[in-house]
């Protein structure tokens, strides 16, 4: 797609912008200056001009290495986007941060709109003008907030535009197959495995703990299948989230989960499955989604595998939806076993998404019934007259008894358990829900 990069300094409205160009608050949007750090990438338009946003970090002149890497970030948005929207503050007018940054992006030869932002007051207008000595012919007073100014961003970019459909007639979109949720506490290393999984340093990473704010997403490209990875802010218990800040990056990280397909849980090798992760998995499975838990970092300790038995264990003994999550040990550090991963991911998306047939279905559940019958509940045999699969994703099944009782635990457990033997549903939530009805061919 035409591809416009955001940039400029902290805090000078970039993400409401970014926010007001995708029609969603994708971006979170505060008053701390280095909100945003990773580029963060949406689908957007403006009329009839369709693109793929980019929103960057802002520029600053120091030499921290958090800001270095923001920086490149930055630069790798300019190098693969089409057109530049360069941003100042309008209330202070151009800074030497900005000069500096003009001299950047003149150095990249791509297009460049200088927007001047935050002129819904009149006052503001006059620096609108001083910003001409950044050199940028194309300059226009614009609101973010109140999307003052929008039409001259349309009249700037659609030229551009119009060039670049004429050389790209033929493109067509890849949808993703699945688009997965890496999740997690801070630092146990979410954003390093998903730049080793693309390949490059697309994502920012440090010893810093809460260095992703914002949930990003990356595409690549495996054995065909395109997948979408989306990288959350690290989830504290709710009592250590403190500031505003982390309040929303919480939302947005809960938002993205129930958004997803599959949910990479990413835990620590060191710490084992705390208290925290197991709420985490409590609530992707809680939502019906597949799970993948990745215990990292294996690097750092001597013997993993009497740690992988714990887990399995715990999971077993708490979730009745799901049987045999899917648990993968691995150093994403050191790349040591995490080329399979994605393999995984697509073959519990397939299972996800399974259909099963009401005659195979009912054709299973009678042999099943027979081997094992249903329990009598108030001196009555439960008899299950008929099943049927009403949806996928996850895998749901209702079944027609008769009794109006709902089937005990243990037994739903042992339906559960043989369904999974029988048509490969391990590792997915399986849900059967139950009705009594004296014709179970008729909708109840």
């Amino acid at each position: 797609m035409f591809k416009i990069a955001i940039i400029g300094r902290p805090n000078v409205g970039k993400s409401t912008l970014f926010n007001a160009l995708t029609n969603k608050n994708l971006a979170i949007v505060e008053d701390i200056q280095g909100t945003t750090r990773d580029r963060k990438i949406s689908k957007g338009s403006l009329i009839d001009i369709d693109f793929e946003l980019i929103d960057t970090g802002g520029f600053i002149k120091d030499n921290t290495m958090l800001t270095e890497d923001i920086w490149k970030q930055s630069e790798k948005a300019i190098l693969e986007s089409n057109y530049i929207i360069f941003m100042i503050d309008g209330q202070v007018g151009p800074t030497p941060d900005d000069k500096i940054l003009a001299t950047k992006l003149k150095k990249s030869n791509k297009p460049v709109l200088l927007c001047v932002n935050k002129t819904e007051k009149n006052n503001n207008y006059l620096n609108s003008y001083l910003a001409y000595e950044l050199g940028f012919s194309n300059l226009i007073p614009i609101s973010a907030k109140t999307k003052i100014g929008f039409n001259d961003i349309y009249d700037n970019i659609f030229p551009i535009y119009q060039e670049f459909l004429k050389h790209n007639e033929n493109q067509e979109n890849d949808k993703p197959l699945l688009s997965i949720a890496v999740v997690g506490k801070p630092n146990v290393g979410k954003s390093t495995l998903i730049n080793r999984l693309l390949k490059e340093e697309r994502l920012i990473t440090g010893d810093i703990a809460g260095i992703t704010r914002d949930s990003i997403s990356c595409y690549l490209n495996h054995n065909n299948n395109i997948i979408k990875l989306v990288d959350t802010a690290g989830l504290r218990r709710q009592t250590k989230v403190t500031d505003n800040l982390e309040k929303m990056s919480t939302q947005e990280t809960i938002k993205t989960i129930i958004f997803a397909n599959t949910v990479f849980l990413v835990i620590s090798a060191e710490e084992g499955l705390t208290k925290q992760d197991f709420k985490i998995a409590q609530k992707v499975i809680k939502e019906g989604r597949s799970l993948i838990i990745i215990v990292n970092k294996t690097d750092l300790i001597d013997k993993y595998q009497h740690l992988i038995t714990e887990i399995n264990l715990t999971l077993e003994e708490t979730f009745s939806d799901v049987k045999n999550i899917k648990i993968i040990p691995l150093s994403a550090l050191k790349q040591n076993n995490i080329n399979h991963i994605l393999d995984e991911a697509i073959l519990i998306y397939n299972k996800w998404n399974t259909q099963i047939q009401s005659s195979i279905f009912n054709k299973w559940l009678t042999d099943v019934t027979q081997r094992n019958p249903a329990p009598i509940i108030d001196k009555i045999r439960l008899k299950i007259k008929f099943g049927s699969q009403i949806k996928t994703r996850p895998p749901t099944f209702k079944l027609w008894t008769n009794l109006s009782s709902k089937i005990p635990p243990q037994y739903l457990k042992y339906l559960k358990n043989e369904m999974c033997k029988s048509f490969k549903l391990d590792g997915i939530p399986i849900r059967i829900i139950s009705t009594s009805t004296k014709n179970p061919y008729l909708k109840a």
